[in-house]
């Protein structure tokens, strides 16, 4: 199918983040072309996915409450779905924009069950009421007109119901409520809704029912699985076990079941099991579904996943990946409304900096985990500290901001559960498990006060303004007030709800509680009560009330007051916020934003802009009053990291948080690389921060026009009518999502309406299948072309793309489709290692005393763990054999690798820089006034490892400016001296591998050069290699005796040999895993003056390199 999307970059693409489902997953169908996936989830969400790449299409908010069964139009063109007995609900939607086409009336308990007739003008539904009551209906859905009900008895509770033959009977399953025989299938006809006949000797319960219309066949399941003839009411035949759910291909050959956490394969003829899946999900799988062609099965669970699964090797395939998503339990804003700290529901905190959008973990080692899982956090201004509690810990931990230092304290004999501050920063309020709270002086810490008098858990908190009063509230539904100075309980109010939080109004005369039952959350108080501090005596005896804000439908969760104290803000696990007038009682603005509880709510920036956070992992801010979110933050994988995006699709995000985006244009799915380029703007995405850095957000504005330089294109071309072709693969649906072939076919076809095409790119997994000029189409003078390709599949998932540029440089989207391989277990691969080392030159005052050793010592490491190859492949090239034509001939050796094989090219010399600034490595006879005469420039190293068939390549280079350097504002040469040797009294000398040539040395590196290099992915893909670097380009790299190498290289060998570079303890050392932990020891030893850096990065194929 040809795309038509020209011009492209005149359109907006919709940002998708891939969070999945955050509940359990209950429900699921494909359209009958095979294309699109929807599931429906205890999050209350339907997702829509894109089957070819497993990627998120569309997400719809359908109920309040749980999602528990949809069906799917047989024209695929809406989904039906229905919810639990509380929402009583029963909506359709448009599948193509996720529009409500119609809410259901009389629809009077849980949807058990959703069907459409096969001319989709009306909907079977099974519905469940209070006290095993069940009613059966046809309805008109596009006019909400009931058209039947079936008259059952008062015996029988129906759990499944489908369309006989015609759609003119309705066959019906389920269980006697009373123990008078077995007679559970019957059939009715319509529209009268009368029993035509009930089957004899069926199973006790049976849960769900299926019809073929072409054989006639009734098929059942549930304790026992039967297949029945409509016509006779016979059984055909038994199928051996059980079901909680079971479905038949489309073509009714193939059948899979369900039970428990296990899915079995079953041929629904002669009843045998063809297949097994053990533990397919953590939790009970919910359900299985043959996608069409009955290669691949899709199932889903009460783990909250989606999985594909490989129906003959009974593999799953990775698709349908969520992101790691850190749900935000609560936060707290400090540093005089600079500052937001967070913490994740997995108990690590996190601050983000609203000057700068800088997001950091506090509380965590120096491979950034964290310390402890925090159970609560607060914050003193006075003193700039921020406050933890660990969970299930006695202490109190206390991180200095200015200081940097963290300190604890033993509190209690019991665990501790929350902590809050006063505001002068004296005392600190921490609640305990043993239902008391203990008052600690923050500056004379031998000094505690023990508050006893609650029967149950204290989770709110507040002091007065001055201190000197402490307000608890407890799920005991009481408010105490307590002096600060000896404990003594001043007053003690009773309230209706169990209290999950209070405030204090600035002035101290208010406080509110936060209300609701969060165990029972469909209790029916989830309210906010005002108090008057000047009346609690009267609060006491009942003869006045508080003043009560009603609105939310679960509890509150957390309030507060604004800096006036007239306005109030409450976040509720209906997934609301609500803005409140405190004078009037009203709500002035709800916040319906978020797909999950929003655990947290405050005012900033005198009260005009509201920032809220959910348990959905969303951080968002908007103006006051604003429907829409000014910027909305997501962080990942404990805050390590993350994404910020606007409304109108700008963002900013991390380079692994750029994998967990895509994009969506006409209904089709994009990965991130396709419009990086156009809408990943720091400078428009961090301007939606309420304390933006203005000239920083100029410095973010220079390197963004700094990057699209560098990638060749300007603003201009992409917001304007810039013209590109087009791109398809053919036979896509043809490919198989798990090939059992290590080579498969393409069927490509390019065009462009206006311009010649002149070259054709195709990568697997980021690198070039024909180099990185790809094919030259420019002798065929041609607006069209249509090739064959066969590609060698890698082992694992294999990212194949491929597209095509004009003669005016105009290049397609990417055409993207995902295989999976595997190969045998246990198969090792080669690796293929090219080092070079120079430390004697033709002019011998620029010698090294390391370069050579290190490339041996490289060859030795690899050797030592030749076990985790088939075998190790070397070839060396140093000191006088360095020149520039052997290396560039070490090609030939790499080019007997295969697309598994491992590619390890490794270079220790100088780095040297020209008048232009252009980078070269040092061989053995470079003129080291003038390195283009017979040094050896980077692009000819990095060539070295183009157009050879191995997917996994690494390129180490140990010499200065090894890193990019900024071309346009020049570089300041930084660290050490040049050439020299430095070393203290008593301390090895450090030489540095760099050398200033003539003009080399000009003012002022642009600090938008760096951020750009810090805050963008690489779009150059180059060869496909990581090419990791010992140092910035503005940087020397150092060796010394102290290290007997090179400081990289002895990072490198270091951490292989001791296995620290191994972050994840999964046993493997990956190339991410390598460049993080080298990045952070060499700038260890050598105290910043020495910064490793990725001049090109692979950020699909992240492999295991032992």
């Amino acid at each position: 199918m040809m795309l038509s999307v020209m011009p492209v970059y005149g359109q907006l693409p919709q940002l998708i983040i891939q969070r999945g489902h955050t509940g359990s997953v209950n429900d699921m169908a494909y359209t009958a072309d095979g294309n699109l996936l929807v599931t429906g989830s205890d999050d209350c969400t339907l997702k829509i996915w894109d089957i070819r790449t497993g990627k998120e299409v569309r997400t719809i908010s359908a109920f309040a409450q749980p999602v528990k069964r949809l069906a799917i139009s047989h024209d695929g063109t809406v989904v039906a779905c229905g919810s639990n007995k509380k929402e009583k609900g029963l909506k359709v939607f448009s599948l193509a924009n996720g529009a409500e086409m119609a809410s259901l009336s009389n629809i009077t308990g849980e949807v058990a069950d959703l069907r459409f007739s096969h001319d989709d003008t009306r909907l079977l539904v099974v519905i469940e009421e209070d006290g095993f009551v069940s009613r059966v209906v046809v309805i008109d859905w596009r006019n909400d007109a009931m058209i039947s009900e079936l008259s059952l008895s008062s015996k029988e509770f129906i759990r499944s119901a489908c369309f006989g033959p015609k759609d003119d009977f309705v066959i019906t399953v389920g269980k006697r409520l009373t123990n008078e025989g077995t007679g559970n299938i019957s059939v009715w006809e319509l529209p009268k809704g009368k029993r035509e006949t009930t089957f004899k000797k069926t199973a006790v319960d049976i849960n769900q029912v299926e019809f073929e219309e072409a054989s006639a066949l009734i098929y059942t399941g549930g304790n026992r699985m039967d297949v029945w003839g409509f016509a006779t009411g016979d059984v055909v035949r038994t199928l051996p076990g059980n079901s909680s759910s079971f479905s038949l291909s489309d073509d009714q050959t193939k059948m899979v079941i369900c039970r428990g956490r296990d899915i079995l394969l079953y041929d629904p003829v002669s009843g045998t099991t063809t297949g097994f899946i053990k533990n397919a999900h953590v939790g009970q799988a919910a359900r299985a579904l043959y996608l069409p062609g009955n290669q691949y099965i899709v199932s889903i669970g009460k783990d909250r996943e989606v999985k594909l699964w490989n129906a003959d090797a009974l593999i799953q395939v990775p698709m349908f990946n969520k992101a790691p998503i850190d749900g935000v339990k609560s936060l707290v804003v400090g540093e005089k409304g600079n500052v937001v700290f967070f913490l994740t529901d997995e108990g690590a905190v996190v601050q983000m900096d609203m000057r700068d959008g800088k997001i950091t973990g506090i509380f965590r080692s120096e491979d950034e985990t964290p310390l402890f899982k925090a159970a609560a956090i607060c914050w003193s201004e006075s003193r700039r500290e921020l406050m933890a509690v660990p969970e299930a810990s006695r202490d109190l931990v206390i991180y200095n901001v200015k200081f940097k230092k963290v300190r604890r304290h033993r509190i209690h004999t019991s665990y501790l559960l929350s902590v809050t501050t006063d505001g002068i920063g004296k005392l600190a309020a921490i609640s305990a498990k043993d239902n008391s709270v203990i008052v600690f002086n923050l500056t004379d810490t031998l000094k505690r006060v023990q508050l006893k008098g609650h029967r149950n858990s204290v989770p709110a908190m507040a002091f007065s303004p001055d201190g000197s009063l402490l307000y608890t509230g407890s799920t005991d539904k009481s408010l105490k007030i307590w002096n600060t100075s000896d404990g003594y309980l001043l007053n003690s109010v009773d309230v209706t709800q169990p209290i999950n939080a209070l405030a204090v109004s600035p002035d101290g005369t208010k406080v509110v509680t936060a209300g609701g039952d969060k165990v029972n959350v469909n209790t029916a108080t989830s309210e906010l009560l005002l108090w008057e501090t000047a009346n609690f005596d009267i609060y006491k005896s009942k003869t006045m009330r508080p003043m009560v804000f009603s609105g939310h439908q679960k509890p509150v969760l957390q309030c507060a007051f604004s800096s006036d104290g007239a306005k109030l803000i409450s976040s509720s696990a209906d997934h609301t916020a609500i803005v409140w007038d405190v004078a009037t009682q009203l709500a002035k603005q709800t916040v319906s934003f978020h797909s999950l509880p929003v655990t947290s709510a405050f005012f900033l920036e005198k009260d005009g802009v509201v920032l809220t956070s959910s348990s959905d992992g969303i951080l968002s801010f908007r103006n006051l009053g604003s429907s829409e979110p000014r910027l909305s933050v997501m962080t990942f994988r404990d805050g390590n990291d993350h994404v910020m995006f606007t409304p109108e699709n700008y963002y900013t995000c991390t380079r692994d948080g750029i994998k967990n985006l895509h994009f969506l244009l006409d209904d089709k799915v994009y990965l991130f690389e396709q419009f990086d380029l156009r809408l990943n703007r720091p400078d428009k995405a961090i301007a939606g921060l309420p304390r933006a850095n203005g000239k920083l957000l100029g410095v973010y504005q220079e390197a963004y026009r700094k990057r699209l330089r560098k990638m060749g294109f300007t603003e201009e071309q992409l917001s304007g009518d810039f013209h590109i072709p087009t791109m398809s693969i053919e036979n896509e649906a043809a490919i198989p999502y798990n090939s059992l072939k290590k080579e498969i076919e393409l069927d490509i076809s390019g065009t462009d309406d206006r311009n010649n095409l002149s070259r054709l790119n195709m990568w697997v997994n980021d690198v070039p299948v024909f180099g990185m000029n790809g094919i030259d189409l420019s002798g065929k003078a041609s607006q069209n072309v249509r090739m064959n390709l066969s590609v060698r599949l890698s082992d694992g998932l294999n990212k194949i793309q491929v597209s095509v540029l004009n003669d005016k440089g105009g290049e397609s989207l990417k055409s993207t489709k995902f295989v999976y391989y595997k190969s045998e277990e246990g198969i090792k691969h080669r690796l293929f290692l090219l080092t070079i080392g120079v430390s004697h030159f033709s002019n011998k005052q620029h010698n090294l005393d390391y370069a050579a050793k290190d490339a041996a010592d490289m060859v030795s490491l690899f050797n030592r763990h030749k076990d985790s190859f088939s075998s190790v492949e070397t070839m060396t090239i140093s000191n006088e054999k360095a020149t520039k034509e052997n290396i560039i001939a070490a090609r030939d050796f790499l080019s007997g690798s295969t697309e598994d094989d491992f590619v390890i090219v490794f270079m220790a010399s100088h780095g040297l820089l020209d008048k232009d600034l252009n980078y070269y490595l040092a061989t053995f006879d470079t003129d080291f006034n003038n390195p283009a005469k017979r040094g050896l420039p980077y692009e000819e190293l990095e060539m070295v490892m183009d157009r050879i068939k191995s997917r996994k390549k690494v390129l180490l280079i140990d010499a200065c400016h090894s890193g990019e350097v900024d071309k346009d504002d020049g570089v300041m040469l930084a660290g050490v001296t040049p050439a020299s040797e430095t070393g203290g009294k008593g301390q090895p000398k450090v030489k540095s591998r760099g050398f200033k040539t003539a003009g080399t040395y000009s003012l002022g590196i642009g600090s938008s050069f760096e951020v750009m290099k810090e805050m963008f992915a690489d779009l150059r893909r180059g060869t496909g290699a990581t090419v990791i670097s010992s140092a910035g380009g503005a940087e020397y790299a150092l060796e010394s005796a102290q290290w007997n190498n090179g400081v990289f290289t002895y990072s490198i060998i270091e951490g292989i040999e001791s296995g620290n570079a191994d972050q994840n303890k999964d046993g493997h050392i990956s190339v991410g895993e390598l460049k993080n932990y080298t990045s952070r020891q060499v700038q260890k030893w050598t105290n910043g003056k020495q910064n490793p850096t990725s001049r090109t990065e692979n950020l699909e194929f992240n492999f295991n390199l032992f």
